[in-house]
């Protein structure tokens, strides 16, 4: 499993990891050890109404699965939960909660 290192760069986010839930605003950075049940997600869009961080994964590889699932975003393809399953399964991801959403 890998590691994510999440670099906050506009807009808030709130990630909840081991039970606790971490308020992220912008310069803040968030490390998540592999294996940790996790989630993140923007709770205050930045100023261009959106929110945007850069996330360091190491080792390599599990960005293969957010590039699938940006690339059928842009073709205007709906992703369901059994989709979402379907192509995180190959990089270890499992969902827990509920339907993610990109």
């Amino acid at each position: 499993t890998a590691d994510e290192t999440f670099i906050i760069l506009e807009g808030t986010f709130e990630a909840v990891s081991d039970g606790g839930v971490h308020v992220i605003e912008p310069g803040g950075v968030l490390f998540i050890p592999g294996g940790t049940p996790h989630t993140i997600r923007c709770t205050k869009p930045g100023p261009r109404g959106v929110g945007k961080t850069t996330i360091i994964i190491a080792p390599a590889g599990l960005e293969g699965f957010f590039d699938e699932v940006e690339a059928l975003r842009a073709a205007g393809q709906h992703l369901n939960p059994e989709r979402f399953a379907t192509l995180a399964a190959p990089y270890g991801i499992e969902f827990l909660g509920e339907e993610p959403r990109f």
